[in-house]
């Protein structure tokens, strides 16, 4: 769903910042000095750590007197803010900036300040449908397994030292030292054996990798899938089946559309949300109440229709 909502109506924003995330702060100061350009108050706002930003936000709607809070950060960044938007039907936006950006790609927004800026000022607002692990909101996934493991080891300062490489370099180290994960998953109706688990909100996976290719912020419900392999070596294949956009060819890995999804397993399992750690299995994950509103480029183009729930895929 579209709101109109008039030009003079952004006239005052909030920007949470996250001073750690990223390397593109050039980007960060571009789009602040353009915002004024175009005669916007900014008030800017800098994270202290986790939590901070989730708090900003939700001083944000109890005080009022802004137009939209804008996120500047990752994707980490703007969980957190929305989880302090949840209920709130102020506009939110983002300023691109962190290790991985997937809701920017998710909306076709394009990294330069003059775009991000204008998109802040005028772009619409859609109404998005989160999901809730545990009683936190995620906009784009949850996982648990190998990535689940991968987020909880790798440090923020390695995130910002070495950006993706950084998730690369313990990817492989966990590979070789842990054991293949067991985890057990329910999903309408059904419980299914599993070695990774990802219950995706939005077609992308790390940044460029396609991993639900119908799969849109607007339409109600998750695309999961489900790697079943049992071994390293076959952990890698899946792996490289995910890097190369093919995992429909690959025997091991099933894929459904479902509203509700329950993972089970060791309770030392970490999970991952918007690719933060954000606590052990077990982890019931379900639709949201209410939307949130994001601010979207021009050329943002919402699903022309939804899906019923239950089976896209099983291989």
């Amino acid at each position: 769903m579209e709101l109109n909502l008039p030009l003079s109506a952004r006239k005052k924003l909030l920007v949470i910042y996250n001073p750690k995330a990223g390397a593109q702060r050039n980007i960060f100061d571009a789009t602040l000095s353009r915002l004024r350009d175009l005669g916007v108050a900014v008030v800017v706002r800098e994270t202290t750590g986790p939590g901070s930003a989730r708090d900003l936000a939700r001083s944000a709607t109890e005080t009022g007197g802004y137009d939209a809070v804008i996120a500047a950060g990752g994707d980490g960044t703007v969980n957190e803010t929305v989880n302090g938007l949840s209920g709130h039907p102020i506009p939110y936006g983002i300023i691109p900036i962190g290790t991985a950006n997937v809701l920017a790609l998710e909306i076709g927004l394009a990294q330069d300040a003059e775009t991000v800026a204008r998109t802040l000022v005028e772009g619409p607002v859609r109404a998005i449908v989160p999901g809730v692990i545990n009683g936190r909101l995620f906009l784009l996934m949850v996982g648990a397994g190998w990535d689940g493991r991968l987020v909880a080891h790798t440090t923020t300062r390695l995130k910002r030292l070495f950006g993706k490489f950084a998730f690369l370099g313990h990817a492989l180290q966990l590979l070789w030292q842990n054991r293949v994960p067991r985890l057990r998953v329910v999903a309408e109706g059904t419980r299914h054996p599993a070695s990774w688990v990802i219950v995706s909100n939005v077609a992308r996976y790390a940044g460029s990798f396609l991993l639900a290719p119908e799969e849109r912020l607007e339409r109600a419900g998750f695309t999961l899938v489900l790697f079943n392999r049992q071994t390293r070596l076959g952990f890698l294949r899946d792996l490289v089946s995910l890097a190369l956009g093919k995992i429909e060819r690959a025997d091991s890995i099933q894929s459904m559309r479902v509203a509700e999804v329950v993972i089970e397993g060791d309770p030392s399992e970490p999970v991952q949300a918007d690719g933060d750690f954000v606590g052990y299995l077990p982890a019931r994950i379900t639709l949201a109440n209410h939307s949130l509103n994001l601010i979207v480029p021009a050329n943002h183009c919402a699903p022309t229709g939804m899906r019923p729930l239950g089976i896209q895929r099983h291989v």
